[in-house]
C-alpha cells in the first residue's frame, strides 16, 4: 500500500469519524472504500461513454433491422 496525505474540511472529517465510528473500522479504511466507488463509477461512467460513442458508426446495410432486430439477433447469436 502506498501511503498519501490528503486534507478535508473540517465538515467532511466529522462526517468521516462518525461513520468510521459507526461500523467500527479506521477513517483511512472509509477514505479507502470510497476511492474504490468513486473509481468504479468512473470506470462505469467511461464505459458507457464508449458504448455511446458506437452509436450509429455502423451500419448493416439493411433496411429493416428496426423492425426485424430480434430474428437478426438471434441468427446471430444462435447459428
Amino acid at each position: 500500500m502506498i501511503r498519501t496525505q490528503i486534507q478535508l474540511d473540517e465538515a467532511n472529517y466529522r462526517k468521516l469519524q462518525k461513520i468510521a465510528r459507526e461500523q467500527g473500522v479506521s477513517m483511512a479504511h472509509v477514505v479507502r472504500t470510497g476511492v474504490d466507488l468513486a473509481l468504479a463509477l468512473y470506470e462505469r461512467s467511461r464505459r458507457w461513454e464508449r458504448a455511446r460513442a458506437l452509436v450509429g458508426g455502423f451500419t448493416s446495410g439493411r433496411k429493416d433491422v428496426s423492425e426485424k432486430h430480434d430474428r437478426y439477433l438471434s441468427k446471430d447469436l444462435n447459428p
